[in-house]
């Protein structure tokens, strides 16, 4: 969906509409979107590295170690073994789910990328309350509408959630959509109205 109607010639512009807000300590975005945009494109894989230092990917508790070459703090390459004081570095970049320490730079990114949305996809969010409370943004929102999956979820669960989420990133009553999928699966019915 990021590459359809990007040609390789205008690649950079592939992260132009669109922010991701990730509740992982994990790099595994990070790690995959290089390598998927390096296939799709041809490109070299240094080159698509820095494609992906151009998205906008937010991690509101902090992340297992920056990737090389990725600003903000102490790097780690994916997979490396690490010794006892990278470990050490490593986890004074995380915070823990109730810690809600968050550093005015990361919650001005969660909420700028908010504000600025027209759409909100939530994959795998357990939309625990205190997530979606991070994701309140005070000043007014474009968000019309709200996709997510919802796979296990019961189905007063899914109202509930929906009716949350909805309050947390939307101004007005958006078009909401949990639906009990998977993420492949969101993305198989969604595939088209998403870009949109």
């Amino acid at each position: 969906m990021l590459t359809e109607n990007v040609q390789r010639s205008k690649a950079e512009r592939v992260f132009d509409n669109i922010s991701i807000i990730t509740f992982n300590y994990d790099r595994c975005i990070e790690q995959f979107l290089p390598h998927a945009l390096a296939t799709y494109y041809r490109m070299p894989l240094p080159e698509a590295r820095e494609l992906v230092r151009g998205a906008n990917i937010v991690h509101p508790y902090g992340q297992v170690g920056f990737m090389p070459g990725q600003p903000g703090g102490y790097t780690t390459d994916f997979g490396a073994m690490l010794n006892s004081e990278v470990l050490l570095q490593t986890a004074r970049q995380l915070k823990t789910f109730t810690e809600q320490n968050h550093d005015d730079e990361t919650l001005s990114a969660v909420h700028m990328a908010v504000q600025n949305a027209e759409t909100a996809v939530f994959l795998g969010f357990a939309y625990h309350e205190i997530n979606v409370a991070l994701l309140a943004a005070k000043m007014p929102k474009l968000i019309t509408r709200i996709i997510g999956t919802a796979y296990g979820m019961s189905d007063p669960d899914i109202e509930a959630a929906a009716s949350e989420v909805g309050r947390a990133v939307a101004t007005d009553t958006p078009d909401i959509a949990l639906r009990k999928l998977t993420c492949v699966e969101l993305f198989g019915e969604f595939w088209r109205s998403i870009p949109r």
